[in-house]
This record gives structure tokens, C-alpha cells and sequence, in this order.
């Protein structure tokens, strides 16, 4: 009898086991578990192209999603120039970056999504910055300076400010200079106080302004320090002493003119009877 209680025992726990599973979600957990397995969906927009510039480049990420949740999505970003990490700038939930543009090259962005369950996808994309050489604005005091001009001594007393500027966006704020008289280095930096004139007893001198931005690119100026030519004030001034003589003269000659009474012939009545005969 025993082995008969022991069964009908086992027979009354299959029945309980049974009863309680059909009331247990065993098909939606399954579910739940293949749908944590679908990883989330990294979106990002960029141009294949664009020219150096001084304002970061907006990346938005924000379009990324996970398909199987509305749960907030965490964002990692890279940035990568060859073998070189470039940083990135991260807005708000991290959805979005600034990436800084003002360096020519090829960038390699990779953005890699997470969901709470930690499955992930990355998308990788590239952008090719292109280069520009650095715009040159230079002036001496108030004086521009530009290829092939002329500058000669300001008639204020020195010192007096020489100062070069890049001003091409990607440029600014983001070069160094060098300046040559003739063949030798005169100065170093974009802006310098000169206290003395740079000509002391040459009549003129050739000058290069050398302007390079930060990825090696650079143009050039070339100008002429030259001192006064008093040439023209000395032609004016003898052209109007030639005029005031030759006006004086001219004067002076019909005044005398004037004055002088030539005597008039008045015919004797004799003759002018022979005359008439």
C-alpha cells in the first residue's frame, strides 16, 4: 500500500505543477528575452566635404532609436584624424557634438548607441576638410599693407603698431608670422611696436610678410619700405616760381608798354600840296 500512496502523491504535485504553470506569461517572457536582443539603431548625417572653417561642425545623433523600447539611449562618440584622437565637443544628453573644423584633413566619426540592456551598434562615417591658404590684411598704423605697395615713413613720431591678420574663416586667431627684410628675418610674430624707422640711411628696402596657418599652409606679402621722395614737391614748387615770373614779366612788360609814347608824323602843308599836284 505504501507505493500506492507514494504515487497517487506524485500524481496530485503534477496536477498542482500544471495547474499553476498555465497561469505563469512563459510566452510573453520569451518575448521579452528575444526582444532584448535587438540592438539599437545608430543614425547620424555628415557631408563627405566641406572647406576649413572657424565655427564647429554640428553632428546631431539624436535620430538614433531602439526599436523594441522608448528608453533613453547613451551615446559615445569618437573622433579620429589618421592615428590621431580628436576631441569632440558633447552637447545635452550627449546626442550631439561639435566637431572643430579649422584643420584640414580626413576625420573618421563613430558613433556607438547603447540601450539599457546594453546591446549596441556603432555607424562609422568620413568628412574631408578641405585646405585654404590664410587671407593676409597687414597695415602699418593706420596704413594698409598689400602686394607690391609702397610705405613710406608716417608723418607722426613713432613707435607705430605693424600687425598682420588671417581673415579667411578657419584662419583667424590661428597663425604666426614672419618678417624678412630682404633675405634675413626681421620679425617674428603677428604684431610688433617699431620704435625706430627700419630704413636709418637706405633710401628703401624690400619686406616679405610670411603668414602660416595651423596646418602648414601660408601665402605671402611683399612691399617696399621706401623713404620720402621729394621729387614731385620740388617740381611743384619750381613749376609755380616759373609761373609767378612769367606772370611778374608779363606784367612788368605791358606796364612799360603803357607808358611809352611813340611820336605821331604830321605832314607839312607843303608837302601834302605837292602831294596832291
Amino acid at each position: 500500500m505504501p507505493p500506492v500512496y507514494h504515487r497517487a502523491g506524485f500524481i496530485s504535485t503534477l496536477v498542482f505543477v500544471v495547474f499553476i504553470s498555465s497561469y505563469l506569461p512563459l510566452t510573453v517572457i520569451g518575448e521579452e528575452t528575444e526582444s532584448d536582443a535587438i540592438p539599437p539603431v545608430p543614425i547620424f548625417h555628415l557631408p563627405e566635404q566641406q572647406n576649413e572653417n572657424s565655427s564647429p561642425l554640428l553632428i546631431d545623433g539624436s535620430l538614433s532609436y531602439d526599436p523594441d523600447s522608448d528608453h533613453d539611449l547613451t551615446y559615445v562618440w569618437s573622433a579620429m584624424m589618421g592615428t590621431e584622437n580628436i576631441p569632440v565637443g558633447v552637447i545635452g544628453n550627449g546626442s550631439k557634438i561639435n566637431l572643430s573644423t579649422d584643420k584640414a584633413g580626413t576625420f573618421k566619426i563613430r558613433l556607438t548607441v547603447y540601450d539599457d540592456s546594453l546591446n549596441s551598434a556603432s555607424l562609422e562615417k568620413s568628412i574631408r576638410v578641405i585646405d585654404s591658404n590664410p587671407t593676409i590684411e597687414a597695415k602699418l598704423g593706420d596704413f594698409p599693407i598689400t602686394d607690391d605697395s609702397v610705405v613710406f615713413e608716417p608723418d607722426e613720431l613713432g613707435p607705430w603698431e605693424i600687425v598682420a591678420y588671417a581673415t579667411n574663416s578657419g584662419d583667424e586667431d590661428r597663425i604666426t608670422c614672419e618678417w624678412y627684410m630682404e633675405s634675413e628675418i626681421w620679425l617674428k610674430g603677428c604684431r610688433h611696436i617699431i620704435q625706430e624707422w627700419p630704413l636709418g640711411d637706405r633710401e628703401q628696402r624690400l619686406a616679405t610678410l610670411i603668414v602660416i596657418d595651423n596646418d602648414g599652409s601660408q601665402s605671402t606679402t611683399q612691399f617696399t619700405f621706401r623713404q620720402h621722395d621729394n621729387t614731385s614737391d620740388d617740381t611743384f614748387a619750381f613749376l609755380l616760381v616759373s609761373i609767378l615770373t612769367l606772370l611778374i614779366v608779363g606784367l612788368f612788360y605791358k606796364s612799360r608798354r603803357s607808358n611809352f609814347d611813340i611820336p605821331k608824323w604830321t605832314p607839312n602843308p607843303s608837302e601834302t600840296d605837292h602831294i596832291l599836284k
